[in-house]
Order: C-alpha cells, then structure tokens, then sequence
C-alpha cells in the first residue's frame, strides 16, 4: 500500500489517480478528503480510494495512516512559494515537528520507502546563467518557502542517517494540469485561466521575461511512479524538463490553447523571494529510472485543454 500525506491536492490526486490506473494500491491522508463534487467527472474514479481525514498535526491519525504503508509520498507543506512572512512565521513554528512526527511514523511502521515531493522551482534560488541546474548546484533560496523545503529535506537525512529510514528527495519544478484547486491563486497557468475566464485583470511580478521551467502534470506522475517502483536511493532528485520559457511566452500559448479572452495585464514589482530564472536537469533521474519529463509546454497545453474540455463534458 502506498501512502500519500497531503494526497488531496494538486500533486497528490493526480499521483492518486495515475496509481489507480496502473493497478497500485494507495489511499490518501488529507485535512477536508476529497474535496471533488459527486457530479464530476473524476469523482467516481478517485472516490474508490481510501481518502481519509486527518491533521499531519494529529500524531495518532499519522501513525494510524501510515502503519501497514511499504512506501509513503509526503506532498504536504502547508506553505506556498507566494506565502507571506507572517504565514512563515506561524507555519514554520508547528509544521516543522509535525513533520518530524510523520517521519517518526515512518520509521516506526518500517516504511520502506519515503518520498518527499520538495521545489525545485525555489530552492536553488537565482540561476543567473539561465543553464538548466544539477542536484549538486549549491542552494540559496531566495524565498521563505525555498528555505523551509530545505529544512525539511534536512529533517530527511537526519532521519535516514540516525534511523535508517529510506528515502528519496524529488526537487519538482513548476507543475501544471488537471485537478488544480479553484479556490487557491497556485500556478501560473491556472490562475491566468480562472482570471481571463472571469474577465479580471492578471498581474505579472516582474518584467514577464521571468524564465521558468513548466512540467505537465502526467509526467510528474510518471516520475514519482517510477521512483516508487524501485528501492529507495537515499538520494536527491531533480524533476524537470530543462526548458525555459518566458511568462508572457506561457501566457499567449494558454490563451491560444485554451481559447481564453485577452484580459488586461498590469505590471508589479518583483515579490522578494522570486527569482528571474530557474530552470532543471534532470538527468541524473533519467538516467537512475530511465524516464525524464518530456512533455513540451506546448504539448502539455494541449493535452491540458483538451483533458478539462472532456472532464466539463463528462461532468455536466
């Protein structure tokens, strides 16, 4: 059985159904369970697994959840990359040992694998040659959020080095895809969406010459199926496609692929914390699992499109 904490959002439900396509048993841990409408299209498909509420604060839910687990992908956070210094100070302050108690759990019920689904997006901080970087790039995070997936990578090791527990680190860049939730402003492409199809103005932090690089959500899944197919490498991964693309560059092609409006675009300052930018190889994963993310930004449009376009068909 595989265990996901956090499993009710973005990542986690696209991980959730991909296992149950390719017949491997998981069941989720989230605060609210699966938050999908009976009337949607994916409901009936993810609703066969277990979602079960509980709080990565709640020691006894996390022990429960995790016993009879061989493998556990830990996608839960709590934080975003645009969070605030208060929302850092608040989380930071309680997340850290709960943390701490979910590897613990781990360690306690002999999981055999854990994952940790940490940013890759943030963690490196400035790319100022704009060159894809390797696991072994030295890390400035230049964003609260960057620095907290370090710490927790760090918790990671201390386990694995003092416990033994098994582990594999994988530095995720910007995903985009189905079964993002409507209610969180998460994403560059899918608040752009939600903003053009109510008609609101969209804000650009920066110039829009901001480089980053886009992975499609399927092929994260891929990736993350892979790594739990095989033993655990105590290792760090980066999962990415090493292709850089410009924010205005991302936002012409959602506009032509998903056939949105033109919306006004207004310009900001650059937020402290992001970078101009931030770009990943990941080499060293295919070579290690022999699969890498592959998916263009414009082909993952378009399977996007064409994916939701079915999913509002399905669910109406």
């Amino acid at each position: 059985m595989i265990g996901i904490i956090g499993g009710t959002g973005f990542i986690g439900l696209n991980l959730a159904s991909h296992l149950q396509a390719v017949g491997k048993p998981c069941r989720t841990l989230s605060r609210h369970g699966l938050l999908l409408n009976e009337s949607d299209a994916y409901f009936s498909r993810l609703n066969r697994i277990a979602h079960i509420k509980g709080d990565i604060r709640d020691a006894g839910a996390v022990n429960e959840f995790v016993r009879g687990c061989s493998c556990v992908v830990l996608v839960v956070s709590h934080l975003l990359p645009g969070s605030s210094a208060d929302e850092m100070k608040t989380v930071t302050s309680w997340f850290t040992e709960a943390f701490g108690v979910a590897l613990d759990a781990c360690r306690a019920s002999n999981v055999q694998h854990l994952v940790f689904v940490s940013s890759g997006g943030t963690i490196y901080g400035e790319n100022h040659d704009c060159v894809p970087v390797k696991e072994d790039h030295p890390l400035n995070a230049q964003s609260g959020y960057g620095s907290f997936c370090a710490l927790l990578e760090q918790l990671i090791h201390t386990f694995y080095h003092q416990h033994g527990l098994p582990f594999t680190v994988l530095r995720v860049a910007n995903p985009y895809g189905l079964l993002k939730r409507a209610d969180k402003k998460q994403g560059l492409i899918d608040h752009f969406i939600r903003s053009a199809r109510y008609g609101e103005s969209f804000t650009i932090f920066g110039t829009g010459r901001e480089v980053r690089d886009y992975v499609y959500v399927d092929d994260l899944s891929e990736a993350i199926s892979r790594a739990l197919d095989s033993s655990a490498h105590n290792d760090t991964f980066n999962v990415g496609t090493g292709q850089g693309h410009a924010t205005l560059d991302v936002l012409q092609m959602v506009r032509t692929h998903f056939n949105l409006p033109e919306v006004p675009i207004r310009f900001e300052d650059r937020r402290l914390g992001d970078v101009e930018c931030s770009l990943l190889d990941m080499s060293k994963f295919a070579q290690c699992y022999g699969v890498r993310c592959d998916t263009s930004l414009e082909e993952g449009l378009a399977k996007y499109a064409e994916a939701e376009s079915r999913r509002r068909l399905e669910g109406s």
